[in-house]
């Protein structure tokens, strides 16, 4: 199997928990607050340890700049 092909496994795998799972539904929306189920977490766990496919760029959140501290005048 290739890597792709165990992201596209595990990211299956977790969608089709999640859609019909509250805790891991809450969890998914509220992240600092809630916790996925414990088979939700082990889906999850498995999903973020998979490679990327190639054809994902960066989230262009990690791009963005925090604004300057302190004093700008």
């Amino acid at each position: 199997m290739s890597p792709q092909d165990d992201w596209k496994a595990a990211d299956k795998a977790y969608q089709l928990h999640h859609a019909g799972c509250g805790t891991c539904i809450s969890a998914g929306a509220s992240p600092k607050n809630q916790t996925r189920c414990p088979e939700g977490q082990a889906l999850w766990d498995t999903y973020n340890a998979a490679d990327l496919p190639a054809y994902f760029s960066r989230p262009r959140a990690l791009d963005i700049k925090p604004p300057p501290q302190g004093n700008t005048q």
